[in-house]
């Protein structure tokens, strides 16, 4: 057993109401507690505030008994089930190692709230809340208690459902949240119809509604053979530049040595599956990134071409 180890008690001599508590180290818990007391800086303030109307000389450190560490809280507990809570004791918590029984104000749990948000929680913890809840069987009383308690709450996940919802029968162009959608030939890039929703494309050309939003969202470039902006954020002019768009693009293939233009091909994806040259290289060399690629040079149609001969 550990001679410095065990229960202590901070105990006012006027009134007989005492604080409990343990420690692997007593002496130096003995210490801390009244140099916070001194300082006005103390955790606990209730003892806090009975320091500074009665006075140090009032407030006596008693070790209670010595243990091992395991047995600490066991210990604690015991000593502080002695008591009345409150109204015998200083104790912020009535469970040990614990903020049981604490009430806070509004602004300390805002604040709590705060500094919590956007934490992730690790694998363990997760693991540790869900061994909590597992197996657990709420009784009939406990269940009605939580149904009243959600009665008029605005959400669908508590209580409101089907017709009792406040967007029940509002779908397509009758939702507030929903977005007017443009379908666009891909080749011409002109625009075909306009469509109040996803949901009536949906219905109509069995188009699934969420890969039309991905397509509106730039995250992919045809659905259903058709592109697909918002009307809002419509820009004509503006092309995705994909592999799957540059064939619009007209590129000469030049010999390296004479200079002179070989051949017009419509697009860069027809050059690398015809001659299985990259179009990444071909498409850096006409950006003068690099000199030649697949042992040609290359330039875009639309560009001029210094000291050529046309031989097509």
């Amino acid at each position: 057993m550990e001679y410095n180890t065990g229960i202590y008690q901070i105990i006012n001599r006027i009134n007989g109401k005492r604080y409990i508590g343990s420690a692997i180290d007593l002496k130096r818990r003995q210490n801390q507690h009244f140099f916070d007391l001194k300082n006005k800086k103390h955790y606990n303030s209730y003892l806090q505030r009975a320091y500074n109307k009665h006075g140090e000389l009032n407030f006596k450190f008693e070790i209670l008994l010595y243990c091992n560490k395991e047995n600490l809280f066991f210990y604690e507990q015991r000593m502080v089930n002695a008591y009345k809570f409150k109204k015998e004791l200083y104790n912020l918590h009535q469970i040990v190692n614990s903020p049981l029984g604490i009430k806070r104000s509004k602004e300390t749990r805002k604040k709590l709230s705060d500094a919590l948000k956007g934490k992730k929680k690790s694998i363990e913890q997760i693991e540790k809340m869900a061994n909590f809840f597992r197996g657990k069987k709420l009784s009939l009383e406990h269940k009605k208690k939580i149904r009243k308690a959600q009665i008029g709450i605005p959400n669908a996940k508590r209580g409101h459902h089907g017709e009792n919802h406040p967007r029940y029968g509002l779908h397509g162009e009758k939702n507030p949240q929903s977005k007017a959608i443009y379908q666009i030939d891909k080749k011409t890039n002109k625009i075909i119809k306009k469509w109040e929703s996803q949901i009536n494309i949906q219905k109509i050309l069995k188009i699934d509604a969420s890969s039309i939003s991905k397509a509106c969202r730039k995250k992919i470039i045809t659905v259903g053979g058709f592109r697909w902006a918002f009307v809002n954020n419509y820009n004509p002019f503006k092309i995705r530049k994909d592999k799957r768009w540059l064939k619009r693009i007209d590129v000469y293939q030049i010999n390296i040595h004479t200079n002179k233009i070989i051949k017009k091909w419509n697009g860069l994806r027809i050059v690398e599956k015809k001659l299985k040259i990259s179009s990444a290289d071909i498409s850096r060399c006409c950006n003068n990134k690099r000199n030649e690629a697949g042992g040609f040079k290359w330039k875009y149609a639309n560009k001029k071409i210094t000291g050529e001969n046309n031989n097509g």
